[in-house]
């Protein structure tokens, strides 16, 4: 797994898109980052209170994520395909222009922003407050297991979904409940299941993607793929953690991948 790179300047930031790899990349304290050569493979992280600018020109596609209670403010010109996640306490600020497109969610407890000019379009999930330009697409979130593998993209196959999991070196979760297990071969299950009822809690928890699940342990040593009977599978699309499940039971094996979903080690 590769640790984030952290830029405070530009010349930091070029460097590290000049680097190449997969990284993703922590903007810290206030400088301004022309972001137009960022492809949209790497993700720009903004944590703590960090209050970055990114500037989005051409045809740019940057991905901008908010944490904690960063508020970074992207600005989008000319036909750039920004998109900008608010989590946690964020309040990230979006000001776009020309005929760019933004794609925008706000999860958890975060406050996104947006002044548009007449000719920006916008993908919005969540409470997001726009000002300006064209909602074409109010994202929805969600509410059957199957839609929510479907909307990100997780493979099924005969009824059976493949999720991820990211633990630490014990091959626990961060949360360390109980004895449970994600080791490669395992197959845990949850002894108190509350049918789903609750969003956290009384269930295992799952992500559609390795690089997702890293949110629900910052200090991963391993990702694991569980895979899931969507019948065992609870969606909460109205809480904290929409782009988050939770099951009652790993139905097979899980095995190790590494951040991209590829198999690692014995597993492979």
């Amino acid at each position: 797994m590769s640790e984030p790179i952290c830029c405070a300047t530009q010349a930091e930031f070029d460097a590290a898109l000049a680097a190449g790899g997969d990284a993703d990349i922590e903007l810290t304290g206030d400088a301004t980052f022309n972001a137009s050569a960022a492809p949209a493979s790497r993700t720009l992280r903004c944590y703590g209170s960090s209050q970055p600018s990114v500037e989005a020109y051409g045809s740019s596609q940057p991905s901008v994520v908010a944490y904690g209670s960063s508020q970074p403010r992207v600005v989008a010109y000319g036909s750039s395909q920004p998109s900008v996640v608010a989590s946690g306490s964020s309040q990230p600020r979006v000001e776009a222009y020309g005929s760019s497109q933004l794609s925008l969610a706000q999860l958890h407890n975060a406050k996104l922003a947006v002044q548009a000019g007449p000719d920006v379009a916008i993908q919005a999930s969540g409470a997001v407050e726009v000002t300006g330009g064209r909602v074409v697409v109010e994202a929805h979130r969600p509410d059957t297991p199957a839609r929510w593998c479907e909307h990100y993209g997780v493979v099924v196959t005969d009824g059976v979904a493949l999720l991820f999991k990211a633990v630490e070196d014990d091959w626990r979760g961060q949360d360390k409940r109980g004895t449970l297990t994600y080791r490669p071969g395992a197959t845990p299950e949850e002894p108190k299941w509350d049918g789903g009822k609750a969003e956290c809690g009384r269930g295992l928890h799952f992500s559609p993607r390795p690089t997702m699940a890293l949110r629900f342990c910052t200090n991963a040593a391993h990702f694991v793929a569980c895979p899931v009977a969507l019948t065992d599978i609870a969606v909460h699309p109205d809480g904290e953690y929409p782009e988050k499940c939770k099951a009652k039971r790993v139905c097979a094996p899980t095995f190790e991948v590494d951040i991209d979903g590829e198999l690692v080690g014995a597993s492979a």
